[in-house]
């Protein structure tokens, strides 16, 4: 399988290449040419291209020397600014936006033309903390991930209308120790993940065994191995306000 993965030269992204690359050819995109560099070296076999892709025009222009793929990761996030709304930079706040939201959504759009052409392809967008619910002193960045919950919902109901086999989907991923801590100020360390977890449900969501699975926001402890595509017509595992009910959190 071709796949595409966004800010795949660090984070979560740079966790997938070194699960994927084994038998997938995987192209990377990151905003500098030494991060690049450096996951070449560390995987020969990968490809990257540097792009904003907050940029739209940049995205269009890197998409279009990508014309074979078959799925797109998109998980390029910062996490800036951290800190009271009253007291944050609004141009901090603007750019993860920009990049988190925007850039996600640049990156579906582009891609939907390639993707569409294919048997059946994919779209996995990484949502975070503060998705599902509030985080303290960190309203940019669960802003800009709840809206990529809800964005990759309506994408996938509009695929669905127009007879379109893309399936997007959307993880809560959980928690891993990255370079993106390096920035958090104010969080205390949560309890880590289990990468094996994230790459199970990666596998599974690139497989035809979750073909017309679409429009989920799925965790990897979810019992996804057991849904099948008529939950896409369903509320279940979705960013939803539900009364009357009890749940238990997933840890």
């Amino acid at each position: 399988m071709n796949i595409i993965i966004t800010g795949g030269a660090g984070g979560i992204g740079e966790m997938l290449v070194g699960h994927l690359i084994k038998d997938n050819d995987i192209t990377i995109i990151s905003r500098t040419q030494a991060s690049i560099n450096k996951m070449i070296e560390k995987y020969p076999k990968i490809k990257g291209y540097v792009c904003d892709i907050s940029d739209y025009m940049e995205v269009n222009i890197i998409f279009s020397r990508l014309n074979q793929f078959d799925a797109l990761i998109n998980c390029a996030g910062i996490l800036n600014p951290v800190g009271s709304f009253e007291q944050n930079y609004m141009y901090e706040w603007e750019d993860t936006i920009k990049v988190n939201l925007i850039g996600t959504v640049n990156c579906c759009k582009i891609s939907i033309p390639i993707l569409k052409e294919k048997k059946h392809s994919k779209i996995i967008n990484i949502s975070g903390g503060g998705s599902a619910f509030p985080r303290v002193y960190h309203s940019a960045y669960a802003t800009s991930k709840a809206a990529i919950v809800r964005f990759t919902e309506n994408i996938a109901k509009d695929f669905m209308h127009d007879n379109i086999n893309i399936d997007v989907n959307v993880i809560a991923p959980g928690a891993y120790k990255t370079k993106m801590w390096d920035n958090e100020t104010f969080d205390k360390e949560p309890e880590w993940s289990d990468p094996k977890l994230l790459f199970d449900l990666i596998d599974f969501l690139l497989s035809d065994k979750s073909n017309g699975i679409t429009g989920k926001f799925l965790h990897p402890k979810d019992d996804y191995k057991n849904l099948d595509k008529s939950i896409s017509d369903s509320d279940d595992f979705t960013l939803r306000r539900i009364d009357n009910f009890k749940f238990r959190s997933v840890k």
